[in-house]
């Protein structure tokens, strides 16, 4: 719903979307988002560099061996590709978690 100055308002806490990105100035994101796309900026930073960490571990580990090569040609089981795509979505959760609903602050 749009308020008296054509701006989006929020009705029993839920916001239209829609509504809200239709008017002639949208604002994309209020200013607790920004507090909340920060945290979900920070969140994914964390979640990359462990992924980076263990990258370079693991490669480093099977150059030792001589496995490297055959990381490109690599074709994931049904096993893991459940698996890859539970974490996928364990990620994605975890990142919309930060940016839409993150914790309350610490006092």
């Amino acid at each position: 719903m749009l308020n008296a100055y054509g701006a989006a308002v929020r009705i029993g806490g839920v916001e239209s979307e829609r509504e809200r990105l239709s008017t002639s100035n949208p604002t994309l994101l209020t200013p607790n988002q920004l507090d909340n796309l920060g945290l979900a900026v920070l969140s994914l930073a964390k979640e990359l560099w462990i992924v980076k960490d263990r990258q370079l571990i693991a490669e480093a580990l099977l150059t030792e061996k001589g496995m490297l090569a055959d990381l490109d040609s690599f074709q994931p089981d049904a096993d893991l590709t459940a698996k890859l795509a539970a974490e996928r979505q364990r990620f994605m959760q975890d990142v919309m978690t930060a940016l839409l609903d993150p914790p309350a602050p610490k006092l």
